[in-house]
């Protein structure tokens, strides 16, 4: 059965989550928000959908998310004193009906000062960049702010009210947009970009890194490219074999972090000096040949061989070279060393459910050998090393005799959330990693890192709301891994 989408609700609380929005901030937001939706469902969502939109672009350009996360969901609480009838109306607006809307800002602004000033300040102002913009005067704020301040409140005004415009332009049916309900993704953005004219550079690279819009599409004719892109797999014959399985590795590490995930280094943002975009590139370009070696000897063997861990020994060692810094993909490497393991030996063809193929990983942990934990360990012991991680001690467990049994033993031992769950991970059979490629293989979102954005999001609220977003992030890296490896011919990167 397919999970549910997340909803916007949903959405916004993951942001918060990640956010580390305070809960007393959290409670008044969504009292504000429940106010509205009592009011005015749609104007509801549209906010919701704006708050979210305007984060992301926030997110995009280096700044707060929060500071426009906030002011966009709550940019039009002030029509809730606007009569009810105006704001259901799709067409015949009055100029009496204009005047009783254009209030809203001041409404909103009035309410919410004493409660969160800097977001009063930014919503106050989101109407005041188009044409015939209003309100024409600004009250005096009770908040004494530094010029800087006031002049990215003026900043973030002008890009909330760019997500007000998108939004608005893209899902409502109304007289200002030609009375339709759906234009097509190259009509609204000459609009997008005809009122927004100041904004054009900014728009142009929203769009291109798929923040605005649903990707680019092609030039050529949709048919020429299927029989062309069909083309470039003649003669492959439909069975896994060690360099797809490579291919599908690097891929899947190399786009994990171009997603937008909070608490993560992503396209947009290096979340720590060790954890650079392109040390995590050049991570998982390194890893592959060993994942190509593990593929070939498990294939050449029939079954599972007597070891494997020393390939993802190899792996750890490979991940630093040719690196000056950076930390390791040992979560991953951990991870996808069962996983390819299971594919090869149970899936050659690619005919079986991923929860079975999970299931079958499981079993390969349970089948290992006590020279595996050995070589785990050794693993573990370098990651730390390369890690700089000289007070971390890694459990040797002697007692155990294959790899599931140090799992089984190290999660006994383990304290901290993070550590139980990366333990847990492996004892209960992939859950997080099942739950993340359920998400992005159900997911209405048309790009590959909007899917995986929403798996992120949705394990963050859930079961990972309390460890560690690198955690969370190999996860996702390995459910990305399952796509790809699953579904070898689609074209999922868009």
């Amino acid at each position: 059965m397919a999970l549910q989408h997340l909803t916007l609700e949903d959405q916004i609380n993951a942001s918060f989550h990640d956010l580390q929005v305070a809960e007393a901030h959290r409670a008044s937001v969504w009292n504000f928000l429940g106010v509205l939706r009592e009011k005015d469902q749609p104007t509801y969502e549209h906010s919701l959908r704006v708050g979210l939109l305007g984060s992301r672009i926030a997110t995009r350009m280096l700044l707060d998310p929060k500071a426009l996360l906030f002011p966009g969901t709550l940019h039009d609480f002030g029509k809730t004193l606007v009569p009810r009838e105006i704001l259901q109306k799709t067409e015949g607006f009055t100029e009496q009906d204009m005047r009783k809307m254009r209030k809203h800002p001041m409404y909103g602004y009035l309410i919410l000062r004493e409660i969160h000033p800097f977001s009063a300040e930014v919503l106050l102002r989101h109407h005041r960049h188009q044409e015939n913009g209003y309100p024409k005067k600004l009250p005096k704020p009770l908040v004494k702010f530094s010029d800087n301040t006031l002049l990215m409140i003026d900043f973030y005004s002008r890009l909330l009210a760019l997500s007000d415009f998108y939004d608005a332009l893209t899902t409502r049916a109304n007289e200002k947009f030609g009375g339709r309900k759906n234009l097509d993704e190259n009509e609204a953005k000459s609009i997008l970009l005809a009122k927004n004219p100041d904004l054009k550079y900014t728009i142009g690279q929203l769009y291109k890194n798929g923040i605005l819009g649903s990707g680019v599409g092609s030039v050529d004719s949709p048919e020429r490219q299927l029989r062309l892109y069909d083309s470039l797999w003649d003669g492959w014959e439909a069975r896994r074999n060690p360099r797809d399985t490579r291919r599908a590795v690097i891929l899947a590490c190399a786009m994990e972090p171009f997603s937008e995930k909070a608490g993560c280094t992503t396209r947009s943002l290096d979340i720590s000096p060790h954890l650079k975009l392109e040390y995590l590139v050049a991570g998982a370009i390194n890893i592959g040949d060993a994942f190509e070696d593990l593929a070939r000897r498990v294939a050449e063997s029939g079954s599972q061989p007597s070891l494997i861990y020393d390939l993802a020994h190899k792996a750890q060692a490979d991940c630093k070279k040719n690196r000056a810094g950076g930390r390791i993909n040992l979560g991953i490497i951990e991870m996808l060393t069962p996983i390819v393991a299971a594919q090869t030996i149970f899936d050659p063809t690619y005919s079986l459910p991923i929860d079975e193929v999970l299931d079958k990983a499981k079993e390969v942990l349970q089948h290992t050998s006590r020279q595996d934990v050995q070589e785990l360990v050794a693993m573990k012991k370098l990651a730390g090393e390369l890690c700089e991680y000289y007070g971390r001690v890694v459990q040797e467990h002697p007692e155990a005799k294959d790899v599931f049994s140090y799992y089984s033993a190290d999660l006994q031992s383990s304290e901290k959330p993070t550590s139980k769950k990366h333990n847990e991970e492996f004892i209960l059979g992939f859950l997080s990693i099942r739950e993340m490629y359920h998400t992005i293989m159900a997911s209405s979102r048309r790009t590959l890192n909007g899917r995986v954005e929403e798996a992120y999001s949705r394990l963050r609220v859930g079961s990972h709301r309390d460890v560690s977003p690198g955690l969370t992030a190999d996860c996702a890296a390995c459910a990305i891994y399952l796509v790809l490896s699953h579904h070898p011919k689609d074209e999922l990167i868009i």
